[in-house]
């Protein structure tokens, strides 16, 4: 039998399902160094973008809070049948429910739904609903969600967020964004392919649907980092595919 043990933080074991493109990229080689340089090169562009100093402040703030890993810690507050092992790389909702059970899960799901809606109210509240700001909010809260600096630079996926973040921007972008998702699976009989497809999707869907610069620079950005850092493992959609398709 082949070594189950959990790789340590920052690391991803080649042949597993947890090996990205980031690891073949040689992040994997380099882990937290690499990372932290990934991170703060990102967050530096965010900040340049910004407008203004509070601005600017509401990144890092948002960053901060996305990085904060809700899943380990009611996981931890109420452990299941097993904790997540020191130095795991599964940070996600689906998991917190799958080792947490209800008690873990559901706080952990209204938290990182909070991580999405969080930036809209702070936009609309100190901003007046500045599409830019409201963007770069909503992104540096997915980037700390991906790259926990609380977590040594890893995390999880983010999708949670994402969704929400689609649903508040443009509803109707996440209906056809789902419907392609479950059909683009179906075709290829893998929800690895078909979530990576989609994510990569999601630019063209926001400029055919809303016509916005700004939403597809930044759908662009989210697409990109998913792309190289997806991990079937911690998509809450594609697990979520899987289990259906394996119960039918």
């Amino acid at each position: 039998m082949g070594d189950s043990r959990t790789p340590p933080i920052g690391r991803a074991s080649e042949g597993s399902l947890r090996y990205t493109l980031m690891d073949s990229l040689g992040f994997d080689r380099y882990g937290t160094v690499y990372l932290a340089v990934f991170v703060f090169a990102v967050l530096s562009i965010s900040l340049l973008l910004a407008t203004s100093s509070i601005a600017r402040l509401g990144i890092i703030a948002f960053y901060l809070f996305g990085s904060i890993p809700f899943a380990y810690i009611f996981t931890y507050i109420y452990p299941g049948r097993a904790r997540f092992s020191k130095g795991t790389v599964f940070f996600g909702v689906s998991n917190s429910f799958r080792i947490g059970g209800y008690r873990a899960g559901l706080p952990t799901l209204m938290m990182e739904i909070f991580k999405a809606i969080l930036p809209f109210l702070a936009s609309f509240l100190f901003f007046d609903y500045d599409i830019t700001i409201t963007l770069l909010f909503v992104f540096a809260s997915l980037l700390g969600t991906n790259f926990s600096i609380f977590l040594r630079f890893v995390g999880g996926m983010g999708t949670t967020i994402l969704m929400w973040s689609v649903l508040l921007l443009s509803p109707i972008t996440l209906i056809v964004w789902i419907i392609l998702f479950y059909l683009v699976a179906k075709v290829l009989y893998d929800a690895y392919y078909g979530a990576l497809i989609n994510y990569a999707i999601l630019p063209v869907l926001l400029f055919l649907i809303e016509g916005s610069v700004e939403m597809v620079i930044f759908a662009i950005a989210v697409a990109v980092i998913f792309v190289l850092k997806y991990d079937r493992s911690k998509d809450e959609i594609g697990i979520w595919y899987t289990s259906r398709k394996s119960k039918a």
